[in-house]
């Protein structure tokens, strides 16, 4: 279920699956899975399964998936393009420090 919340061990913190995919848009090169980059389809179907993930926060740094692809994902602006065509309101939405995600 994509509605779930669950937590990373690493950061001990929780996040929903769209979260979480956003956060690993990028990663260090010395991890296995950074050579091979999350298709946009994985977040087209996450959408899909649990579309009110886009307006969710994370409960941490209050920040939207929007907000996560920015911080994560900037060589990937097609993810970046489909968060904001899917919620264009999270352009608007400011986390914890009043940081907007664009």
């Amino acid at each position: 279920e994509t509605s779930m919340w669950v937590r990373d061990d690493l950061s001990n913190r929780t996040y929903l699956p769209l979260h979480k995919a956003c956060i690993l848009l990028h990663r260090p090169s010395n991890l296995i899975w950074s050579t091979t980059p999350l298709p946009l389809e994985v977040f087209s179907k996450l959408v899909e399964s649990s579309p009110e993930a886009l307006s969710t926060a994370d409960f941490s740094e209050i920040m939207l998936p929007l907000h996560l692809a920015c911080k994560h994902g900037l060589d990937r602006p097609d993810i970046v393009r489909f968060l904001l065509n899917s919620y264009p309101s999270a352009a608007l939405a400011c986390n914890k420090w009043g940081q907007l995600p664009l």
